[in-house]
This record gives structure tokens, C-alpha cells and sequence, in this order.
């Protein structure tokens, strides 16, 4: 959930937010006079937003906390299988668990060093418990490519099982968008994409060939008389 977010709809005030019934509110854009219609869904159907953010995203918008605000719909009205979704909410099985362990252990080595050393401070102790949580940092080109690929594919498995229309469509909006700026990031060389994984050949030691040894002639033997 996007703290900026919940910042960006605390300047919203009640005339810019409109409901238009079944579910469907108009939001006031906060920097030009465009309306945004927020589709909050219901029981089966994921919210929807009609910014850039959400597209892009899927995630809770400013225009969707300015509902809350500003309007008798709450939290609990969208749809049980986006509201809890893993990238919304904490796992509290590991929250309990895995996480408050490496907070004790951290804890008790702090403990143990003595008063003669520096000891870990409280908020040392809680952005190391706070990054337990996070997914894994991924570094470098190739482990990033790899990595979106992997949720590509769980999205491409997703596609067979999922008979919820409007989900589909709303996901197919986000990965055209995002396949569209992806395209616009691709190294070219005279408007030919270029392979930055590709072997540069002229760079690479050729191996020199093995020398092959002369063979000597034998010597003819002499003739007896």
C-alpha cells in the first residue's frame, strides 16, 4: 500500500470527489479539471481506476483513498481476493515467526557484545526487521530479466485459470501499457533493436592452432654388396 498515496488523497476535499452509483465515483484530478471513474467492484470484480497509477500498478490510488474519505465506501467493500492479496497485507505467519526471530536474535547479539562496544540502536534493530519482509533486492541486468520473466509466467498460467472478465481485461490494459514502454526502452542501433546479451565476437582470443611437429624422412639403409 502506497503511503504517497494516502498523503496524495489527504488534500482531497468533498467536491472532488462525486459518486455516480452502482458502485462507480468520479475523482477530481488533482493537477487539471480531468475526472478519474474508480469502478470499486464488488465481491468477484477487482477495483479499477481510470489513472495511469493503477493501470500501471493494480495497486490502491490516490483517488481510491479519496473515496474513503470522502464517501460511506470503506475498505471492506472491495473485492476479498484483492483487498487480502500478499502485496497489500503482512503475512502474519511470518510476521510471528521467521521475522520477530531474526528481530530477537539481533536483539540478543546486542546484548551480548558488553558495554565496551557500540551497541545496535532501536532503529538499527527495526529497518533490519522491516527488510526481512521485503522481497529480495535483485541486482544486476540478467537477474532482473530472469526475474521478470518468472512473473510473466505465472501470469501467462494465470491467464488459463482465471474466468473473471473484467480482471482479464484489466490486466490486459496494464501489460499492453507496460509492454508498450518497454518497447520505447530498448537499446536501437538505425532503428534495429540491439542485443546487449549478444557475444561480442571480434573481442574473444581466437585459440592459436596446435604446431604440429615435422616428420622426418626416414633414411634409406645401405645396400649390401
Amino acid at each position: 500500500m502506497s503511503l504517497k498515496s494516502l498523503e496524495a488523497a489527504s488534500r482531497y476535499t468533498t467536491e472532488q470527489v462525486c459518486e455516480l452509483g452502482d458502485g462507480h465515483v468520479q475523482v477530481k484530478s488533482e493537477m487539471s479539471a480531468e475526472w478519474y471513474t474508480v469502478d470499486l467492484g464488488d465481491e468477484d470484480r477487482f477495483p479499477f481506476c481510470e489513472c495511469v497509477s493503477f493501470k500501471s500498478t493494480l495497486l490502491p490510488c490516490k483517488h481510491l483513498f479519496a473515496i474513503f474519505k470522502h464517501t460511506d465506501h470503506s475498505w471492506e467493500v472491495l473485492c476479498p481476493a484483492y483487498r487480502d492479496s500478499p502485496y497489500l497485507t503482512l503475512d502474519t505467519d511470518f510476521l510471528s515467526s521467521q521475522a520477530l526471530q531474526k528481530c530477537q536474535i539481533v536483539h540478543e547479539d546486542t546484548m551480548d557484545a558488553g558495554n565496551d562496544e557500540v551497541s545496535v540502536s532501536e532503529e538499527e534493530r527495526t529497518v533490519h526487521c522491516s527488510n526481512t519482509l521485503s522481497e529480495p533486492i535483485i541486482v544486476g541486468l540478467a537477474s532482473t530479466q530472469s526475474f521478470l520473466r518468472e512473473k510473466l509466467k505465472i501470469l501467462q498460467d494465470a491467464s488459463y485459470l482465471c474466468v473473471n472478465v473484467d480482471a482479464l481485461r484489466n490486466a490486459a490494459t496494464v501489460v499492453d501499457d507496460l509492454s508498450k514502454k518497454l518497447k520505447d526502452l530498448i537499446p536501437k542501433d538505425n532503428s534495429l533493436p540491439l542485443d546487449s546479451n549478444q557475444d561480442d565476437v571480434s573481442k574473444q582470443q581466437l585459440r592459436a592452432f596446435p604446431k604440429h611437429s615435422k616428420k622426418e624422412k626416414p633414411k634409406a639403409g645401405k645396400k649390401r654388396g
